[in-house]
């Protein structure tokens, strides 16, 4: 079982916290109205929440309209304002608001997501993610943000735990894939969030020891940029998993030629010599696919280049000037 890398989150894709219209038809009693307009006209966002506190606490028994409307502005304000620990703590107190429509609960809950995932608390975030998408199967921002987190926050001990959160994990990016390009996302930022779905998944795979599944992932997000570190490096991995076992071929049929090499007639002698030596070959074209994969991953930069130039070093039997013409080789190298 390969290690699990931790990535960055996926970028979030909610769009603009407007507040809410007038509360129309509402039965006011003493000063219910003057004190909503209060909070209604409020601009500043840390003013406007506050007001709408202090209304919960004076008006408690207020029409159902108004303390709905003024829930609703309680919350965008601390969303707006960036306040993310009162935002989910708002979101948390939907009893204070008795008219909410479904529509503004999903809503309001897509808000908790955003609010989890600023707070980096990945508990909240996934138990977020998994309330938006039990109304939406199909949210994407729920479902890029799920993969995020669940990638990232993988059991380290190998086990049941570990295989049954890398098997959710896969199912959730293969998910989000699926999904076409929203209108409102611009071409930049969904190529982020492609290459790093891209990248989860072979991952996933990886860790599921399917590297030629790996591979096609990890080469589909380096069509998008064809010098992602990151995605070299696990390709580097996929193919250093493999060449243990090539080498390990190998070796057994050059111990079986050398085992038999007094005793064998001349065809079987013959059969075994051309047996390690295609096993030889296989071996020494892998072993040059794991080279220039971690190569290129060095030569692209950012932070996947260091663990790839540990690898690269394992391998590389050459001098260190050798090693360093290589990478410096791959620096110009598009495509994949």
């Amino acid at each position: 079982m390969k290690r699990i890398v931790f990535w960055a989150l996926p970028l979030v894709l909610i769009g603009a916290l407007t507040t809410q219209g007038f509360a129309q038809d509402v039965k006011w009693k003493g000063t219910e109205y003057e004190d909503y307009m209060l909070v209604y006209n409020e601009k500043d966002n840390a003013k406007k929440a506050a007001g709408a506190e202090k209304y919960f606490v004076d008006h408690k028994d207020a029409d159902p309209i108004a303390l709905t409307q003024i829930y609703s502005m309680m919350l965008l304000s601390y969303a707006n304002g960036g306040n993310w620990a009162k935002t989910i703590e708002t979101v948390e107190r939907p009893n204070l608001a008795p008219n909410l429509t479904p529509a503004e609960k999903q809503r309001y809950t897509q808000i908790g997501l955003l609010a989890a995932t600023n707070l980096k608390n990945n508990a909240k975030t996934i138990e977020y993610s998994e309330k938006v998408l039990k109304d939406d199967p199909k949210n994407l921002n729920a479902l890029v943000t799920l993969s995020g987190v669940l990638s990232s926050t993988m059991p380290t001990a190998a086990g049941p735990a570990q295989t049954t959160q890398i098997a959710r994990t896969l199912d959730i990016t293969k998910q989000a894939l699926a999904l076409p390009k929203p209108a409102d996302v611009p071409d930049a930022q969904w190529n982020q969030i492609q290459v790093q779905l891209r990248e989860t998944s072979a991952l996933m795979l990886l860790n599921q020891m399917k590297y030629p599944e790996s591979i096609v992932e990890a080469q589909a997000a380096l069509k998008i940029n064809s010098k992602d570190s990151y995605a070299w490096y696990l390709i580097g991995l996929n193919h250093k998993a493999s060449l243990a076992e090539l080498i390990k071929k190998y070796r057994a049929l050059l111990d079986k030629y050398n085992e038999n090499r007094t005793t064998a007639d001349q065809i079987a002698l013959d059969e075994m010599k051309t047996a390690y030596q295609v096993a030889e070959k296989i071996a020494s074209d892998k072993t040059d696919e794991t080279l220039d994969a971690f190569a290129r991953s060095v030569a692209a930069g950012g932070p996947s280049a260091t663990p790839a130039r540990e690898e690269l070093q394992k391998l590389f039997t050459g001098t260190p000037a050798e090693l360093n013409a290589l990478i410096e080789s791959k620096k110009t190298s598009t495509g994949n």
